[in-house]
C-alpha cells in the first residue's frame, strides 16, 4: 500500500511539475507563434487551390480598386470614381503592383491570409485575460479553424475585418474593465478602423453603448441591488465614452446639414439600406434565422455555454469576475446588435442567411466555451436545461428547403455541410433534418451529462473535429466553384 501510494504521489508530482512548465508565459508564447505560423503556412498553401476569383461581383470589384490605387492613389472602377469607400483595396493595393495578374491574384491572397490570421491575436490577448493559458491556446486554435476563415481566399473585405472589429471589441472590454479616460479614448478611436474596412463597422458604436448598459446591470445585479442610483452611479465611469460618442453624433449631423446630404449618406454604398422601410415581423424572422445558423456554425456548445454563462451572471452574481460580466456585456451586445443589423437586411435585400456578414461573432462564442470549460463546466439545472432547448429550438426552425440554394455557397459556409448531406441523401432534406435533431440531442446530452473531468477533454475535441469536418467541406465546394471559373474564363478577367 505503501508503495502505491508513493507512485501515485510522484506522478502527481510529475503531472503537476509539468503543468506549471506549460503555463509558463514564454512557453504559452511561443506555442501561440508556432500555432500562428502553422496557420498561416497552411492557409497559404490552401491558396493554391483557388486558381481564379468566383464571386464575380464582388472580387473583381475590388481587386479593379486595388490596381487603381496600386497605379495612381485613386480607387476608380472603369475610370470612373468608385461610390465605395473602403480601406480594404488600399490593404492589398501592393500585390497590384506585380505582374502579371495571376501573381498579383497569389499575392493577394497571401495578404489575406496574414490579416486573417491576425484576429488570432487580439482573440489570445482576451483570452489570457479570462482563462488558464491552456485554454486560450485551445479557444484560438478553434478560433484558426472556423470554416469562415476560408474567405481569406477571397478578394473581399471579410479578411480584413475580422481582425479591425475584434481589436476594437478587446479595446472596449479593456476600456470597461478600467475605464480611464485613455482607454475609452482609444475604444472609440478604434471602431475607426472597422468603419473604414466596411460600413458595417458602425454597429460598433450601439454596441458599445450597449454593453455599457449591461455592464452597469450586471456590476448592480452582483452589488445585490439594482436601483436607478447604482446604475447611474456605474454609467458615471463611462462619461467620457458618452461624451465623445454624443459630441462625435452631434458634429456628423453638423456636418450633413452642412452639405445638404441625408445622415445616410455617410454608409456610401449602403446608404440606400440605411433609408428603407423594413417589416418589423420579417426582421424578426430572419433575426431568428440568422440566430439559428451562428449556433450551428460553432457548433452548438459554445451557445450552450454562453446561455449558462449569462444566466450564471445573472441568477448567480456572485461566482462571476467583473473581467467575465465585461465579456458578457459585449457578447451579448454583439451578437444582438450583428444578428439584428445582417437580419434585418437580408429580410429586404437578399432573402437569405448572410453567415458573412456575421461570423466576427463566432469566435466571442468560442470563448465563452473555453472560459465555461475554465469554470469547471457548470451546469446549474435550470439554466441547463434552456442551455439544451433553446439552441435545439432554433436550428429545427431552419427551413432547409427555402435555405439550399447556390445563393447558399458564397454566403453561408456554415450550413453547406448540411446542404452536402441533404445532396447525398435518398431522403434529402428530410433526412437531414432527422440527422440534425439527432446530432442536436447528442450535443445537448453531452453538454448535460457528460461527466466533468472527461468534459473538459472531450468538449473542445468535439468542435474541434466539427470545425475541421464543416473546413473541409466548405474548402471542396469553394474549390470547385473557383475551379469551374478558371476553366470557363480563366484569370485574365482580373
Amino acid at each position: 500500500m505503501d508503495e502505491a501510494a508513493e507512485r501515485t504521489d510522484v506522478r502527481r508530482a510529475r503531472a503537476g511539475s509539468y503543468a506549471d512548465w506549460v503555463a509558463r508565459p514564454h512557453v504559452i508564447t511561443l506555442a501561440f507563434v508556432v500555432m500562428l505560423g502553422i496557420a498561416v503556412l497552411v492557409r497559404l498553401l490552401l491558396t493554391r487551390s483557388f486558381p481564379a476569383p468566383w464571386i464575380m461581383g464582388d472580387e473583381l470589384h475590388y481587386s479593379e480598386l486595388a490596381r487603381s490605387f496600386a497605379s495612381n492613389g485613386v480607387m476608380r472602377l472603369r475610370e470612373e470614381p468608385s461610390t465605395l469607400r473602403s480601406l480594404y483595396p488600399v490593404l492589398i493595393s501592393p500585390a497590384w503592383l506585380a505582374n502579371p495578374v495571376g501573381t498579383a491574384y497569389t499575392l493577394t491572397k497571401v495578404i489575406n491570409v496574414l490579416l486573417m490570421t491576425s484576429a488570432a491575436v487580439p482573440f489570445f490577448l482576451w483570452a489570457r485575460r479570462l482563462v488558464s493559458p491552456t485554454l486560450a491556446l485551445a479557444g484560438t486554435l478553434l478560433v484558426l479553424l472556423l470554416p469562415a476563415a476560408l474567405y481569406a481566399n477571397l478578394i473581399m473585405t471579410e479578411s480584413a475585418f475580422l481582425p479591425a472589429f475584434f481589436l476594437s471589441l478587446l479595446l472596449a472590454a479593456l476600456a470597461l474593465e478600467h475605464p480611464t479616460p485613455m482607454r475609452q479614448v482609444l475604444a472609440i478611436i478604434s471602431i475607426g478602423l472597422p468603419v473604414a474596412i466596411r460600413a458595417q463597422g458602425v454597429v460598433l458604436v450601439p454596441i458599445l453603448l450597449t454593453a455599457l448598459v449591461l455592464k452597469a446591470l450586471l456590476d448592480a445585479r452582483a452589488s445585490g441591488r439594482i436601483t436607478f442610483g447604482s446604475l447611474r452611479a456605474g454609467l458615471r465611469s463611462y462619461v467620457v465614452t458618452l461624451a465623445v460618442v454624443g459630441g462625435a453624433a452631434l458634429a456628423y449631423i453638423a456636418l450633413k446639414l452642412v452639405q445638404g446630404h441625408g445622415l445616410s449618406s455617410g454608409l456610401s454604398a449602403y446608404s440606400g439600406a440605411a433609408q428603407a422601410h423594413y417589416s418589423l415581423r420579417d426582421v424578426a424572422r430572419w433575426a431568428v434565422l440568422h440566430l439559428a445558423e451562428l449556433v450551428f456554425a460553432v457548433g452548438v456548445l459554445p451557445a450552450s455555454a454562453l446561455i449558462v454563462l449569462a444566466g450564471m451572471a445573472w441568477a448567480v452574481p456572485r461566482v462571476t469576475q467583473p473581467r467575465e460580466r465585461v465579456f458578457l456585456a459585449l457578447t451579448v451586445a454583439t451578437t444582438f446588435w450583428m444578428v439584428l443589423l445582417v437580419g434585418a437586411f437580408a429580410s429586404r435585400y437578399s432573402l437569405r442567411i448572410e453567415e458573412r456578414n456575421m461570423f466576427y461573432v463566432e469566435p466571442l462564442l468560442l470563448l465563452a466555451f473555453v472560459i465555461w470549460l475554465d469554470k469547471g463546466l457548470p451546469r446549474p439545472p435550470r439554466l441547463t436545461a434552456a442551455a439544451v432547448v433553446v439552441p435545439a429550438a432554433l436550428l429545427l426552425s431552419l427551413p432547409f428547403e427555402r435555405l439550399f440554394n447556390l445563393s447558399l455557397l458564397g454566403d453561408t459556409p456554415g450550413l453547406i455541410p448540411l446542404m452536402r448531406v441533404a445532396a447525398h441523401l435518398k431522403e434529402g432534406v428530410d433526412g437531414t433534418r432527422v440527422l440534425l435533431a439527432l446530432g442536436v440531442l447528442a450535443a445537448g446530452l453531452f453538454f448535460a451529462l457528460v461527466p466533468r473531468r472527461w468534459g473538459m477533454v472531450l468538449a473542445p475535441i468535439a468542435i474541434a473535429l466539427f470545425l475541421v469536418f464543416s473546413s473541409v467541406t466548405v474548402l471542396k465546394a469553394w474549390q470547385g466553384q473557383a475551379q469551374a471559373t478558371h476553366d470557363s474564363q480563366g484569370t485574365n478577367d482580373l
